[in-house]
């Protein structure tokens, strides 16, 4: 599709501090259960215009009962948080499991990162999962000093100082209980790091370290090789990383790790092998930059996000497609003509139906290319992405809150014996009620599901919205229960009740011989209390009736003569049968 008259030409020029990494497969399986020409793990990762990672997804292949499948899913993401000024202030990790009750859901790790700056706009402090890092700067802007702590005992760690010459840092002197030492460091004409060179120094005598040295082909990384030095210091190799092109090709890249054996004097290989994909977007950003001008909640749909996004140059000259991230997962791929506006020439796109959450909206134009070149597309086109807006997020709540259940409560008790006589064991569960919303179908009902308090869901739900009981296990001596009720559009969740064991177990001399029916008993001192209202007939063990009430909510059996009896508990043609033991 061709937008506008004008015949540009958007070409890529090859400059290696353009060239950004946009996807990683990992070869083969730790288990050798998946081909090494097979990919087990696939990463993407995304940029905005600045050179910033604003996300990325990770995504693991399936397996099914026969081996390894087809088809991935995700299993991990990053994102990226900016500030008004464009600066990033965190990088988040979340992993995709089963964390939301039962429904998966993103969970973040430990594994975040967060950022400060000073007045000057520089780098100020990083904090990872270990370590709090804080940067202080030269007159001229230079890195002078990086301080590390202990980000759980906040103790120091490491002091590091630069050294300079004509403005390229070429010493570093580190201090720490761990890390005395001092380091030179070489660069190539490209002013690529070419040697780090790590040396003890007591009196005048230097003692070699750690020496490491980067090999670049065309400015492309190859090759990252680690030297270790014996007690006479000679040099040995330790580790090594090989960067190889796949067919020639600078921009795809087989990378993997090896340990040196000394004594057999050969490289073993360790780990899986890497395949990185790169790009280079240099002399693309005015033609393929574009902004995402807006993500706000729809005002009559429910749930709703409206996306405002530009159109880039190079699409309106050649067309383009656009494909909208999700909390930096693909959630759609959209064409020019069925998203842009003729006139403003900008585009909108609705995310519909959302569950009650905050979400991280991206957009990623793709170009056709021809030749290393956008042009307009082909049917044998292929379809590629450089820069991506920076995120913006948003808030997705309904106006309501969503109701949970109420009257939550325990009614009755039941005791199985379970085992054999060699190994008898008990198992109690309780009955329990509550109290559903009105129109729950209206709202959007999925299920109701019990759950405990500090211990997930007890395996136990219902999708019918007329039900209000449910019987569930007690494992513990005492526990807390509550109710989630699941909806459309997100979760409530009721106050919690506590169950003991004591409310549940029955006095010695109940067992129970049938428990089918809907209303149960609970026994305490010949008083027999029911779970609603029944007929209840009592019988000897001889068969003899003995005693006979109909639609009672309680029997005292205190008047029998001390004897085991069989209670019969009976509605609406279901019943309970109970012996039990009358004592005096």
């Amino acid at each position: 599709m061709m937008l506008g008259s004008s015949t540009q030409s958007f070409a890529q020029n090859v400059e290696t501090q353009n060239r950004f990494l946009v996807k990683s497969v990992t070869l083969g399986s730790q288990m050798g259960d998946v081909p090494e020409y097979l990919d087990s793990k696939r990463e993407y990762y995304y940029y905005n215009t600045d050179n910033k990672l604003v996300g990325s997804s990770t995504f693991g292949r399936k397996y099914t009962d026969e081996g390894y499948s087809d088809e991935f899913s995700l299993t991990n993401i990053i994102k990226s948080v900016f500030d008004a000024d464009g600066k990033m202030t965190n990088k988040d990790s979340y992993q995709w499991g089963d964390y939301d009750d039962g429904d998966f859901a993103f969970h973040k790790t430990y594994n975040c990162e967060s950022y400060t700056y000073n007045a000057q706009g520089r780098l100020a402090t990083d904090t990872t999962s270990m370590r709090i890092n804080e940067y202080t700067y030269n007159d001229d802007g230079t890195l002078a000093k990086v301080t590390s702590y202990s980000k759980q005992t906040k103790k120091l760690a490491q002091e590091i100082t630069y050294s300079y010459e004509e403005g390229r840092a070429t010493h570093y002197s580190s201090t720490g209980k761990y890390y005395e030492f001092e380091a030179d460091l070489k660069y190539d004409a490209d002013g690529n790091k070419i040697e780090e060179y790590q040396y003890t120094v007591s009196g005048e005598v230097k003692k070699p370290k750690q020496r490491e040295v980067w090999t670049y082909t065309d400015g492309v990384l190859t090759l990252h090789m680690k030297y270790r030095y014996d007690s006479k210091g000679t040099e040995i190799p330790d580790t090594k990383t090989e960067y190889v092109p796949v067919g020639g090709n600078m921009n795809l890249m087989d990378v993997s790790d090896y340990s040196y054996n000394a004594t057999k004097e050969q490289w073993n290989k360790w780990g899986l092998t890497v395949r990185n994909t790169y790009r280079n977007f240099s002399g693309l950003k005015d033609a393929t930059s574009m902004m995402l001008l807006s993500a706000t909640s729809d005002k009559t749909l429910k749930n709703t996000i409206n996306l405002q996004f530009t159109t880039p140059q190079a699409g309106l000259v050649h067309g383009c497609k656009f494909v909208v991230y999700r909390d930096c997962v693909a959630l759609d791929t959209l064409e020019l003509a069925d998203v842009m506006n003729p006139a403003t020439k900008q585009c909108t796109y609705q995310d519909k139906e959302l569950k009650n959450s905050t979400y991280t909206y991206f957009v990623q134009p793709l170009f056709a290319l021809t030749n290393g070149e956008i042009a307009t597309p082909t049917a044998d086109s292929e379809w590629v992405g450089y820069y991506s807006t920076t995120p913006m997020d948003v808030n997705v709540a309904l106006a309501k809150e969503l109701p949970a259940v109420t009257d939550l409560k325990f009614v009755s008790g039941e005791v199985k014996r379970v085992g054999s006589i060699v190994s008898p064991m008990v198992e109690y569960y309780a009955n329990l009620e509550w109290k559903n919303p009105e129109n729950l179908e209206e709202l959007g009902f999925v299920k109701n599901s019990l759950a405990f308090v500090g211990k997930g869901l007890a395996d136990v739900e219902t999708k019918d919205p007329t039900v209000n009981t449910a019987k569930v296990q007690i494992m513990d001596d005492e526990v807390e229960l509550y109710v989630i009720t699941s909806y459309k559009y997100g979760k409530a969740y009721s106050n919690s009740i506590t169950v003991k064991i004591t409310d549940i177990e029955v006095p010695d001399g109940v067992d129970a011989v049938s428990v089918d029916g809907a209303v149960k008993a609970t026994f305490a001192h010949n008083l027999v209390q029911l779970s609603d209202a029944a007929n209840v007939s009592v019988y000897s063990a001889t068969g003899a009736k003995v005693y006979a009430k109909q639609n009672v909510s309680s029997v005292n059996l205190a008047q029998l003569p001390a004897s085991i009896y069989i209670i019969c508990i009976e509605k609406g043609g279901k019943q309970n049968l109970y012996k039990y033991n009358v004592k005096r």
